[in-house]
């Protein structure tokens, strides 16, 4: 979550609010270690990965303790609408009511999607958001909560097979994942997308038909989630800890990961300084292939973590207050686009952009975000979770 705070960090501040934008971004954009912010955002790959390997471990578990795929599939849907919709909601509602309040040295202090969201929240309810530009949406981050939702409805096509048959379940997930990288790839190829949200001599066309026709549509981020669908397949086929692997199979599989994630992150640098650009088909294969290789590494350590093959890992991972602040997430990405607007409009005048001014309010705002997300949980999260499980337990009663 911080790694997409801070990628939302330096796209909101840097043309806007930043005095010195021709000068500094360049300057970042020369640094190979920049290149962790330009591709921030691969965090969120890293959620749709982990969505699907714990929807896949979850509902296959059910299925085999029922031994049948006929449970109930209404409690699967509604559980994830229940889940997730009422904070989604009051969100939107509060961003648009009360945020303009928060704003004291502006004259229009109301949302900067206040437009759009009277006009068109009905799209952010039935998430379908992603099937709209992302320039005429309101609440611009929701294209990620319209996939996911997407995917969650999908996932059983592939579960379900992998239930029944794991060859069949193969030969779908399979399917998925082809599917999207041909898919994906010709489109890329065809139109000469770009691979980077934040690069050298990137036009406004260039951007606009990344967000809008690339980046934010399910057919072609799906491939992590197919990953994470895998993923946890083999880790409900498995228990803890008895996963057998050589010590040279351990190594070698972290030795991968790591230079693979490297690889995807920092393997741009290229095209993100304008020095080495990418030809159209080395872009095509990248935006086709990257995120689901992505989603390989991180599902690679679960598996090796839960299976005790990665110890200092899983013990950094397993920190309590990271299982305390995991438990924000949602409400962080939800409310997040706001503080950083907020901030912004109460600063009053434009800044000089360096590493010391982004360190320091990028930490300022992670720990806003967190904070705010946390009342959020309180007031609209909660109390539905708890509803759900008082009618479950009615339900069951009967």
């Amino acid at each position: 979550m911080a790694w997409v705070i801070l990628g939302h960090v330096y796209i909101m501040s840097a043309i806007p609010y930043s005095k010195n934008t021709a000068i500094v971004v360049p300057k970042f954009l020369d640094r190979l270690s920049f290149d962790f912010g330009v591709n921030a955002f691969f965090a969120v790959d890293t959620f749709f990965a982990v969505s699907g390997l714990l929807n896949s471990y979850l509902v296959l578990k059910q299925l085999e303790s029922k031994s049948s795929w006929k449970v109930n599939w209404v409690k699967y849907f509604f559980h994830r609408f229940w889940r997730l919709t009422p904070p989604y909601l009051a969100v939107l509602i509060i961003s648009q009511g009360i945020v303009q309040y928060f704003v004291i040295m502006r004259a229009n202090r109301q949302s900067f999607d206040h437009d759009d969201c009277e006009d068109k929240w009905w799209q952010n309810l039935l998430d379908i958001k992603n099937m709209y530009r992302i320039s005429d949406t309101c609440m611009l981050h929701s294209w990620y909560m319209a996939s996911d939702m997407q995917f969650y409805v999908l996932g059983p096509l592939m579960i379900i097979p992998l239930f029944v048959s794991p060859f069949v379940g193969l030969m779908c997930c399979s399917a998925f994942l082809l599917g999207s990288w041909i898919i994906t790839g010709v489109l890329s190829s065809t139109n000469d997308w770009v691979n980077l949200l934040i690069a050298k001599d990137i036009t406004n066309k260039d951007l606009d038909n990344y967000l809008n026709d690339y980046y934010t549509k399910p057919w072609n981020r799906i491939g992590p989630y197919v990953i994470g669908i895998l993923a946890g397949f083999l880790l409900s086929k498995i228990r803890h800890n008895s996963l057998k692997l050589r010590r040279w199979i351990v190594v070698l599989g972290w030795v991968l990961s790591t230079l693979t994630g490297l690889a995807i992150i920092y393997g741009v640098y290229g095209d993100s300084s304008g020095k080495r650009k990418s030809s159209t088909e080395i872009r095509a294969l990248y935006n086709s292939v990257a995120r689901s290789v992505w989603g390989v590494v991180i599902c690679w350590i679960v598996i090796a973590c839960d299976c005790g093959y990665g110890e200092p890992v899983n013990a950094f991972l397993s920190w309590k207050p990271f299982t305390v602040l995991s438990r924000l997430t949602y409400l962080t990405y939800l409310v997040h686009p706001y503080i950083i607007w907020i901030f912004l409009q109460n600063i009053g005048q434009t800044f000089y952009m360096n590493d010391t001014t982004m360190i320091v309010n990028f930490v300022g705002l992670l720990v806003l975000s967190n904070i705010v997300a946390f009342v959020f949980i309180l007031l609209f999260e909660s109390p539905f979770l708890r509803l759900e499980k008082v009618f479950s337990r009615k339900n069951e009663d009967k």
